[in-house]
């Protein structure tokens, strides 16, 4: 089992290694065993190590995704090959590797018979936030009493923990969701409210800073004009470079939060 939180682009290599290491280690405790005891028959058994009739226990590997977004890379050692146009041919004996992934999306939640059902659910939807809302609404009874263990893990998967915090709403090793939703949404528009101040007032920081700018002032003494860090006057300015001579300052605010 390998569990995943992000894309991994390499992954039918390291899965087949996996299981290539696993082969490997049941091939040496046979031959280990064979050679302790002396069990070999003729000369091929013995460079083998192991005899005609020795079998080795089947591996499968399943990676589980449980990232946010739809997993992006290969799901076949074929998808990672880059094989030139010329070789084409050669395709079929090229050994191929099938990653048995296993994602939110793809997994029919009502096969569960465990919490596991509900912790798929909301894994499908983990991206959207009016639809988890909606399902924990529409499966109210089921939400209302869930095991301590199930909304920790649904805590970590989802990436909420500073929002969901069960500590006051353990009754009997249980957690009642419905009632933590309103306390999240009403956390969720007091942080918008901040978040929106904050945002405001870095959008007119910029635009003292790119007045600065047109008036061809250098970093060092915009920051002292303005009684700024300089190094927020700095990541301001390279940001601005990009739009200049216009400066329009929304889009400068974007370039920051990107960089």
């Amino acid at each position: 089992m390998e569990g995943q939180e992000k894309t991994h682009y390499a992954m039918p290599v390291r899965e087949m290694v996996y299981d290539a290491l696993s082969y490997a280690a049941q091939v040496k405790e046979i031959s280990d065993r064979r050679r302790r005891d002396k069990d070999y028959r003729d000369s091929s058994e013995f460079l083998s190590g192991l005899l005609r009739e020795d079998r080795l226990a089947p591996v499968i590997t399943i990676c589980l995704y449980y990232g946010t977004g739809e997993w992006e890379g290969p799901r076949e050692l074929y998808d990672l090959l880059d094989i030139p146009e010329e070789y084409e041919d050669m395709k079929p004996f090229m050994s191929n590797y099938k990653v048995n992934l296993v994602q939110p999306t793809d997994v029919d939640p009502e096969n569960f018979r465990t919490d596991l059902k509900l912790i798929f659910s909301l894994l499908a939807m983990s991206s959207d936030g009016m639809g988890m809302r909606k399902y924990i609404q529409e499966h109210s009874e089921e939400f209302s009493h869930i095991p301590y263990e199930t909304y920790d893990c649904l805590r970590e998967l989802l990436h909420v923990d500073k929002w969901w915090k069960a500590e006051s709403k353990i009754e009997k090793g249980e957690v009642d969701m419905c009632r933590a939703l309103e306390e999240i949404a009403e956390m969720a528009r007091q942080e918008g409210k901040t978040e929106g101040r904050e945002n405001g007032e870095q959008i007119m920081l910029i635009k003292f800073v790119t007045r600065k700018l047109l008036n061809g002032k250098q970093e060092e003494e915009i920051a002292l004009e303005l009684d700024e860090d300089r190094d927020t006057v700095t990541r301001i300015c390279r940001a601005a470079a990009k739009f200049a001579p216009e400066y329009d300052s929304e889009a400068i605010y974007r370039e920051m939060k990107k960089l």
